[in-house]
């Protein structure tokens, strides 16, 4: 299977939605057909970097969003480690 490593200068967008500024990507980033994740998007953590370095650029995000990424991330390992699970939490 095939993952992209990083998002090329054309192989996004920016536009607004619903009167929110969005980053379109390539689709390119579904699983491809027939393979477990078929259809599902996959993002390497290069390509990850890549997104939220786009977003800061154009102003998608911000420095405070980030902020409040890191955060939330904090509240899910606590309740990660609370509830111990025997498996991954976010299968399909």
């Amino acid at each position: 299977m095939h993952v992209l490593q990083k998002i090329e200068e054309d192989h996004f967008a920016i536009d607004v939605i619903g009167g929110h500024p969005v980053i379109i990507t390539n689709a390119e980033i579904l699983g491809e057909a027939g393979s477990e994740w078929e259809g599902y998007p996959i993002f390497s953590k290069d390509y990850l970097i890549d997104l939220l370095a786009i977003g800061l650029v154009y102003q998608v995000l911000t420095v405070a969003d980030l902020q409040r990424a890191k955060d939330k991330a904090t509240i899910l390992k606590i309740r990660q480690q609370q509830e111990k699970p025997e498996s991954p939490p976010y299968t399909f």
